[in-house]
């Protein structure tokens, strides 16, 4: 037998035993590998699984689990892992998981496994505290730097200018780690040297421990510029390819913020140190080639405003960063180069705002075939929405390749500031998106834009419609959904393919009736999964018949739906496809949290209260006894790791039990429960024992923040008492702050209208703002609240 055949010969084989042995695997329930998580002072190991574990009570994890030497073990299951603190670094665990340990749906291991779980002393490191940049200039000038295993590290300062840092924000590397041949880039070329040396550490073995650096004794008065903190532990073999601990530092007082617009480039300056504005401090707009664009002079607010010819520069010209510089030395700089803050989750939305002509292209269709005519409409307005007569105006006219097909120049019709084109379309036009551009100035960028399809489409000749006898599914049982296919010119769909799929997907609204209620755990995930339909064949009446049926239960505690895709072919090929979605009932009960409260977070001292309701399969409010409910306090960790070298992060969430009990529930009626607790993150989940049905929720008390995370930004409550006002009348804004500070009121819209600076008490205030004609057909009320620096806590400032 030859090389050849045998392969072919294997490759056959294991294609037939393929599918029975995908569902033996799936459905065994087995260990398959063990971790270690070794980033934090107290390691743990994890073992992973083929099927989900019981996370919800019942099972007691360590009559399964045994390890030597012995320990005070702690388990958490989370999905298909278990996981298991209480060891200690440095030390070889003989693992034993015991035959018989359980799946969520009591599927047990089959044999018993015996490894040893190794757990290795922490590498020697050192790691500074974050991205952000600024150190405050009052009070203790210290950076905080964290060791593990290090008892000396070598320390490098180097100071950058503040005429040579434009060259480092180009590059993007502020923030960024950095390794020995940076350094000496700094040193010789675009920096300086100002201290090296050695500091001792404490060291406590394989936990982190903190300590600072004296930067304020070592620098003295600095100057402006930035400086870069470098420290790598004393025994390592400094090499051009390892990355250092890095600390990108300016040390001062000034906070800045900006806002562009219409009308130019605002910066607003502040003491971090009380949050007060900052008067008769120069400002200056530097370009991305290190030209000086302008200076200003901030006034008793704090603020300074460059020209928008200044911030409308090309290439190099382009603003780069906007530097402040105080009279005693101190200094701070703003990155222009970065993205602008997204304030997309607070209400802004819609487009981009127009310039000082609009234009608005709409059509008679939105869909046409070739051949036919697409009458284009063109409405120009300036930037009040008033209409601009007399303009002349081009379509450019793009193909769906991007390609150009013309250009034609448009009259204007009798009414003012109306446009109209009748665009005739060849019969082989290309199919896809057309794109129309208005253009006032040939040369200049369009004013407005517009899209249509073009498709070569045949309306539907057959109408088709599913149904399906059962109100849910349920694993385990066979279901059929009735297709009807009927010509709309009146003939049964007779002997036509039908095919379909089920996806089984998460329904975010399983009881529309219950509005408000959350339904599973909140920190699972549910991937949707597809499984085709057996085709079949419409009968002579048209109507036809697909059988499909649920796997064993579903290992997720969220709500899900079994939408059936069908598609009936016509005879020429075309199909006509419908959807049916059903609710899937895996469980007899279901648990359902409703919070009492809306706003994302809750004031300290305050009652975080929830309704609870068990539901049945029928979507009856039913009576539970002997719930049980437990509240976590979840903490964050990021943990950093280099992969294709590049830095990326993962992150984990530590929950610690500080609450729990048993919960009745009686029929037709919510059950009430509440908790007051201290700042931070908290996770009621509450499950039922008999069933396996659970439900979590995750709630804040006070305020927090994430100082390098633009996706969880603080928020600042503010409400208007009405939606609608007009000229002439007061708008009442309330705002409710998470502390007393000083507060940024701004309202701008095109550009900027006004801006106050008030201080706010913890208990919030209202301020009233005239409504102005100039706002035009609306406004933007945006507000910062900014605390003053707080010696005793280790981030500042806060925002």
């Amino acid at each position: 037998m030859s090389l050849k055949f045998r392969i072919a010969l294997f490759f056959a084989t294991a294609l037939l035993l393929l599918p029975a042995a995908v569902q033996a695997a799936r459905d065994e329930m087995r260990f398959t590998d063990v971790y270690v998580e070794s980033e934090t002072d107290s390691p743990r190991a994890c073992f992973e699984f083929t099927r989900k574990l019981n996370a919800h009570g019942g099972v007691h994890y360590e009559d399964y689990v045994r390890f030597e030497p012995v320990f005070q073990a702690e388990f958490t299951a989370r999905g298909r892992r278990l996981c298991v603190s209480g060891m200690e670094y440095g030390q070889i665990y003989g693992a034993t998981l015991l035959k018989g340990l359980p799946d969520f749906s009591g599927r047990t291991t089959e044999k018993t496994e015996q490894f040893n779980v190794s757990i290795p002393d922490r590498d020697p490191s050192l790691k500074f505290s974050g991205a952000s940049y600024i150190l405050p200039s009052r009070g203790e000038r210290a950076l905080p730097l964290t060791s593990v295993n290090v008892s000396e590290a070598d320390v490098k300062i180097m100071r950058i200018n503040d005429r040579n840092l434009i060259n480092e924000i180009n590059s993007g590397r502020i923030s960024s780690l950095m390794a020995r041949w940076d350094a000496s880039r700094i040193a010789s070329l675009s920096g300086e040297t100002v201290w090296e040396g050695v500091i001792e550490l404490e060291m406590e073995k394989n936990r982190g421990v903190k300590a600072s650096i004296p930067v304020g004794d070592i620098l003295g008065q600095p100057e402006p510029g930035i400086y870069v903190v470098m420290a790598i532990p004393k025994a390592e073999r400094r090499g051009y390819t390892y990355y250092e601990a890095t600390q990108w530092m300016v040390v001062t007082d000034i906070g800045m913020t900006s806002i562009s617009g219409r009308d130019g480039l605002h910066v607003f300056l502040r003491s971090l140190q009380d949050a007060k504005s900052l008067a008769g401090t120069k400002v200056q707009l530097i370009a991305r080639n290190n030209e000086v664009l302008g200076t200003a002079t901030t006034d008793k607010t704090g603020k300074a405003s460059f020209a928008p010819g200044l911030v409308r520069g090309k290439g190099g010209a382009r603003p780069g960063a906007v530097m402040a510089f105080g009279d005693s030395g101190e200094f701070n700089f703003l990155d222009l180069t970065r993205p602008a803050f997204d304030l997309t989750d607070r209400g802004v939305g819609g487009r981009a705002g127009p310039g000082p002509i609009d234009g608005f292209i709409y059509t008679d269709r939105g869909v046409y075939r070739p051949g036919e005519t697409v009458n284009l409409v063109a409405l120009l307005r300036d930037d009040r929405a008033m209409a601009q007569q007399g303009l002349p105006l081009k379509l450019r006219i793009l193909k769906p390749d991007g390609t150009e097909h013309d250009v034609v120049d448009v009259s204007e019709s009798e009414t003012g500031g109306g446009y109209h084109f009748a665009l005739p379309l060849s019969k082989s036009a290309n199919t896809g998106s057309w794109t129309v551009q208005a253009l006032v100035d040939p040369k200049g960028p369009s004013v407005g834009a517009g899209t249509f399809q073009v498709e070569d489409f045949v309306p539907e000749r057959m109408e088709v419609t599913l149904s399906s006898e059962a109100a849910y599914v349920a694993p385990g049982e066979d279901y059929a959904v009735a297709v009807d296919a009927q010509f709309l010119y009146g003939a049964p769909g007779a002997g036509l393919a039908v095919e379909g799929e089920m996806v089984l997907m998460q329904d975010n609204n399983p009881w529309p009736e219950m509005k408000g209620y959350k339904f599973g755990l909140v920190q699972e995930e549910w991937r949707p999964r597809r499984e085709s339909l057996e085709p079949t064949k419409t009968d002579g009446n048209g109507l036809a018949t697909m059988q499909f049926r649920l796997d064993e239960e579903s290992d997720t505690t969220r709500p899900l739906k079994a939408r059936l895709r069908v598609s009936v072919e016509e005879n020429g090929g075309r199909a006509v496809s419908r959807i049916l979605d059903l609710p899937v009932r895996s469980r007899d009960r279901a648990i359902g949290i409703k919070p009492r409260f809306t706003s994302e977070w809750l004031e300290k001292g305050t009652e975080a209260g929830f309704d609870v309701v068990v539901m049945d399969r029928e979507g009856q409010q039913v009576a539970a006894k002997g719930l049980k409910y437990e509240l976590f306090y979840e903490d964050l960790w990021y943990h950093w790791y280099t992969a294709d070298g590049n830095w990326r992060y993962r992150v984990t969430i530590d929950a610690n039990s500080v609450d729990s009990g048993d919960l009745d529930i009686a029929a037709g009626t919510p059950a009430k429960i509440g908790f007051s607790r201290k700042w931070g993150q908290y996770r009621l989940e509450i499950s039922d024992p008999a069933t396996g049905a659970a439900t979590s929720v995750r709630f804040h008390f006070g305020w927090f923040s994430s100082s390098a995370s633009s996706d969880v930004p603080d928020k600042l409550r503010l409400s208007l008492d009405k939606d609608k006002y007009r000229v002439g009348e007061t708008a009442r804004v309330h705002i409710k702050p998470p502390f007393a500070g000083e507060m940024q009121l701004t309202v701008a819209g095109g550009k900027v209208y006004e801006t106050r600076n008030i201080s706010v008490p913890a208990e919030g205030l209202v301020v009233e703002l005239p409504v102005m004609e100039e706002w035009d057909a609306g406004a933007y009320v945006t507000a910062t609240l900014f605390r003053a620096a707080e010696t005793d806590k280790p981030h500042q400032p806060a925002r």
